[in-house]
């Protein structure tokens, strides 16, 4: 009959510790329920900042793209700044040449008035040499001398006029040349105007993108604030720039204004050439006239001395021909005993040839003896080789069937071994259970003793 007390205190035990229990789980659940949400509060938490610091180095990232692209467009615009520098000063160059060309046209056009006046006088000097070459024929001569080097002197100077005028057409292709780069550089400044605006508007985009950036960063203040203040001083930088830009451009255009006033008197420049080109036509044709008679007068003599000329050189070809002739003949005796002489070394090359190739066929029998000699002795080896192999094989075999009967018998002796081991293992675990069953009496016992006592 048990005591209903002691059931009582053990119920009453049971039971506030399965209360303990549960609120304890409730406890535990709750905290970990807790911890749970407290962990996705920090992981999206975390996920927030890593979007941001994403977004911050894409936002970074299209910065430095923008700004690496106005370096770029700086750049190409300094570039072609340089290049209207350039051509500025070859524009100013080419109207100092201009100007040269101007004063030495004006003073050749002046030259060419004195010698048609010159070649005036001469026509009526000849007419009236003509109406007196009846009456005085010495006086005639030596005017006629006279004449001829007064000619000559002026087809001299006619030359030397027609080659400065050669070279003032080339002159003239070369202002052509330089119009059609003026037009060119024209149309690259208008392309600088139009890439000035897309500059300013990329400016606005900028200042744009700038604002925009500005309400995003709000998480890095003093960072922002020296990025915008770098911003606005490069904004300020760009824009100083434009300004001198734009001035250089419209001085520029003004440049380019003058150059037209330059182009419009090259155009009467070239007006004056035209008629330089017609008067030199002209003197050529008179120069022609009285080339006529003379060119005459020397066909005649040098026909006669070309065929004077032609008779001594047939004469001295002929003695050429004959002295080659004997000097070929010479050398064919020559050559012939010199082909005589190699014939003769070729053939005692030939014949010591022989000789040496006979020796050799006779030293490759006895060498092909002696090769045959080595292969059999070759074979002979190789067939020992083998039976010497098969016999270590045999050797090997055995070995090995050994070395397994002795794995296999201390195989067995481990196995045996080993079931010893679990033997002394299974003896000392039931001397263990033996001694624990007589320890849990002991504290039964005592247990049940204290619990009288209290009773």
């Amino acid at each position: 009959m048990p005591d209903p007390r002691r059931t009582r205190r053990m119920l009453s035990i049971l039971i506030d510790y399965m209360q303990f229990s549960e609120e304890a789980s409730k406890e535990v659940n709750r905290a970990f329920a807790a911890h749970d949400k407290k962990k996705a509060e920090l992981e999206a938490r975390r996920n927030a900042v890593v979007q941001k610091e994403h977004e911050i180095a894409t936002l970074r990232s299209e910065h430095e793209y923008r700004k690496h692209d106005e370096n770029e467009k700086s750049a190409e615009l300094e570039q072609l700044c340089q290049k209207t520098r350039q051509t500025v000063q070859e524009n100013a160059s080419f109207q100092i040449r201009f100007q040269a060309i101007a004063k030495d046209i004006s003073e050749k056009t002046k030259r060419i008035g004195e010698l048609e006046s010159e070649l005036k006088s001469l026509t009526i000097h000849n007419e009236v040499l003509t109406s007196k070459l009846v009456t005085s024929p010495e006086r005639l001569e030596s005017e006629v001398k006279e004449a001829a080097e007064r000619k000559e002197a002026a087809i001299k100077e006619f030359d030397v006029k027609r080659r400065e005028l050669r070279a003032e057409e080339e002159k003239r292709r070369e202002r052509a040349v330089v119009g059609n780069e003026i037009a060119k550089h024209e149309e690259q400044l208008q392309h600088i105007f139009s890439f000035e605006g897309e500059l300013e508007s990329e400016l606005k985009s900028l200042t744009i993108h700038n604002e925009v950036l500005t309400s995003k960063l709000v998480t890095s203040p003093e960072r922002l604030e020296s990025e915008v203040k770098e911003a606005a001083e490069r904004k300020e930088a760009a824009i100083k720039e434009f300004d001198v830009k734009r001035r250089e451009l419209r001085a520029e255009e003004e440049k380019r204004r003058e150059r037209a006033v330059v182009g419009n008197e090259i155009a009467k420049h070239e007006e004056q050439l035209q008629h330089i080109f017609s008067f030199e036509a002209k003197m050529t044709a008179m120069e022609e006239k009285l080339y006529a008679a003379k060119d005459l007068r020397s066909r005649l003599d040098d026909e006669l001395t070309s065929l004077q000329n032609l008779i001594v050189k047939e004469q001295d070809a002929v003695k050429k021909c004959d002295m080659a002739f004997e000097c070929e003949r010479d050398n064919h005796v020559v050559q012939l005993r010199n082909y005589n002489e190699q014939l003769s070394t070729v053939g005692c090359h030939i014949a010591e040839m022989r000789r040496r190739l006979n020796e050799v066929n006779k030293e490759n029998v006895v060498v092909q003896r002696e090769i045959g000699k080595l292969k059999d002795s070759l074979s002979a080896m190789n067939r020992i080789a083998e039976a010497e192999s098969i016999k270590i094989a045999h050797r090997f075999k055995g070995v090995m069937q050994k070395l397994n009967d002795a794995r296999r018998a201390y195989d067995d002796e481990w196995r045996l071994f080993e079931v010893v081991l679990t033997m002394v293992a299974e003896s000392r675990n039931a001397d263990g259970l033996e001694h624990s069953d007589s320890i849990s009496l002991r504290s039964k016992n005592h247990s049940t003793k204290s619990n009288l006592m209290e009773d």
